[in-house]
């Protein structure tokens, strides 16, 4: 692991081993989570909410680039969320993810479509790997396609609060109103949900982070805000690089460095107004 996200790491598991903390209620934290989401700061439709991000192993080893983009996509309150990302290794391999989703007002997934294509430098065709999600009432339907073979599968659907594009997420919502929470993060690979207590702590010099954990207390997402509240970086303990967030041009410049995310689209995205 690189030294730089192992000192990540204990600034994020550190504060969990010292709290002493009482194990949560999550049946009131999960109201509280329910609640958070329903009064979060809307985004406009004339308004996508869009982030750029620098991928790095280390403050100056970028190995890629993403970016996410949360827009109003109806009426009654629904939102299409994007998310791509490119990863370049030293091999030369590469892995390039796009999501589509549309949610719901309180980022409930409604339909998502995955594609993830992984080239190697063995001489083997590049392999693309498509999942769809449809959730429904009681259950979610999980489709997986590669290799020229197709996986279907019905797993029940979690109990509220039910999220995606959590990253996102967290940066629309009233720590002030609602400090602490329980949300229900969905994975498109396996259409399972994990459990994350979310919470806005401050650092020594004053500066907010927003810190998930699991209910046993081990560190999950941390994003990191500037003093005027602007996020500035996000990590995961299971992703092994660092979203540092940079502008528009920064951005271009390592999408001409890496290359631009290619992936074939021979089925179709969900439509704004689908279900």
């Amino acid at each position: 692991m690189p030294e730089w996200l192992g000192f990540w790491l204990v600034g994020v598991l550190m504060p969990v081993l010292s709290t002493g903390q009482e194990a949560p209620d999550r049946t009131a934290l999960a109201r509280e989570g329910m609640a958070a989401l329903k009064s979060h700061h809307p985004v406009l439709r004339q308004r996508p909410l869009e982030y750029f991000f620098s991928l790095q192993l280390g403050p100056d080893t970028p190995v890629g680039y993403g970016r996410t983009r949360l827009q109003a996509a109806g009426e009654n309150g629904s939102y299409r969320y994007e998310n791509e990302s490119l990863v370049a290794f030293s091999s030369g391999a590469k892995v390039m993810t796009r999501i589509e989703a549309k949610l719901s007002r309180t980022f409930e997934p409604v339909e998502i479509v995955a594609r993830q294509l992984q080239i190697t430098v063995d001489g083997k065709p590049p392999r693309l790997v498509v999942t769809r999600i449809r959730v429904g009432a009681k259950d979610i339907r999980l489709i997986t396609e590669s290799d020229n073979q197709k996986e279907e599968q019905t797993k029940a659907k979690p109990a509220p609060p039910l999220v995606y594009g959590i990253e996102t997420v967290l940066t629309l919502l009233n720590f002030d109103a609602h400090p602490r929470a329980l949300l229900r993060e969905l994975d498109p690979q396996t259409a399972e949900a994990r459990e994350l207590i979310v919470q806005r702590e401050t650092w020594e010099d004053g500066t907010p982070t927003i810190v998930t954990r699991t209910p046993d207390g081990t560190g999950s997402y941390q994003l990191w805000f500037d003093r005027g509240g602007e996020l500035i970086r996000w990590a995961e303990p299971t992703i092994p690089v660092m979203f540092v967030r940079v502008g528009r041009e920064p951005f271009q410049k390592l999408r001409d460095r890496f290359g631009p995310v290619r992936i074939p689209a021979e089925d179709k995205a969900p439509a704004s107004g689908s279900r």
